[in-house]
């Protein structure tokens, strides 16, 4: 399904449970935060993006679809894998609610809002998402806005095996940049 992104004015704009890119995502009271382990220690990814699957024909389910990734690993072009993105799917989400990251000590983290919060707006775009190409189920793809990160105009693809998709094993994930 190929979109354009529509900046919103800010996340409020955007209804909870509603497909959107960057912002703050709307999870469940026991949702686990992705992480991604650096030198034996883990890190949390960063929101990437949420689908409200019941928006996209071609999803073939219903539910959302969260995707997570490292964005600072993506900044300073080092080499991404499997583990540097976090695909969660919820076949029957409840009682969803905007939240951020609460760390160990229970604070919140402070949001970055730089990268504004972007609705897809279905039909014709240069995005993609939940899109087959022969044997590989494409999540996302997108060109990166302008941002403080060195990753403006940089192609972002999220993909992975159909086969796998099929099986709701989102293990062998894989994102490239570029």
């Amino acid at each position: 399904m190929y979109f354009s992104l529509k900046k919103a004015a800010n996340d409020d704009d955007v209804r909870t449970g509603g497909s959107k890119l960057f912002g703050l995502p709307d999870l469940t009271y026991d949702f686990a935060w992705p992480t991604v382990k650096v030198d034996n220690e883990d890190f949390d990814l960063e929101f990437l993006a949420q689908f409200d699957l019941s928006e996209i024909p071609d999803a073939g389910r219903k539910g959302m679809l969260y995707i997570f990734y490292d964005l600072y690993a993506m900044s300073e072009g080092e080499m991404l894998d499997n583990e540097s993105v976090g695909v969660v799917y919820l076949a029957e989400p409840t009682d969803l609610a905007r939240c951020a990251f609460v760390s160990e000590n229970g604070e919140e983290d402070e949001y970055d809002d730089s990268l504004g919060v972007y609705e897809p707006v279905y039909g014709e775009g240069d995005a993609c998402c939940m899109t087959r190409n022969g044997d590989r189920m494409t999540l996302l793809s997108f060109v990166f806005p302008d941002s403080e990160y060195g990753l403006d105009g940089k192609r972002v693809t999220i993909d992975m095996p159909y086969a796998d998709y099929e099986r709701n094993d989102f293990s062998t994930t894989t994102i490239t940049v570029e």
